[in-house]
């Protein structure tokens, strides 16, 4: 039977077997979809193939612990939204202002130092 005509869990089984061509038509099956679910969220085609990337090395990774009792495509995508929320927290805790945001007074650069000057660490 053609790898393509194999269900998710038949597919799976292979994977545990440690069949790769079984991994490569999940990861054919899944990959568009995914990409486009995590580049709505994410906003940037880098990222949210980066994200694509990570979440199918986690489903080989972590193969032993699917679950056959329910549906591979809820693990896949529950790993797939895990990993974009988690990125999506780390960019609000790090976020960046423009220099836009800088006060417009200039006191903090008043001072300009001279060529001869010494800054103190050279």
């Amino acid at each position: 039977m053609n790898s393509q005509q194999l269900s998710d869990r038949e597919l799976m089984q292979r994977v545990l077997e440690n069949d790769c061509d079984a991994f490569e038509s999940l990861v054919n099956r899944y990959k568009v979809k995914l990409f486009n679910l995590i580049y709505r969220m994410i906003g940037t085609k880098e990222e949210a193939e980066d994200i694509l990337q990570e979440t199918f090395l986690r489903v080989f990774r972590e193969r032993q612990s699917y679950d056959f009792q329910y549906q591979f495509s809820t693990w896949i995508y529950t790993i797939a939204l895990n990993l974009t929320k988690n990125e999506l927290k780390k960019r609000n805790r790090f976020k960046f202002l423009g220099i836009e945001f800088l006060p417009k007074e200039k006191s903090y650069v008043e001072r300009e130092f001279s060529d001869k000057e010494s800054l103190g660490y050279f």
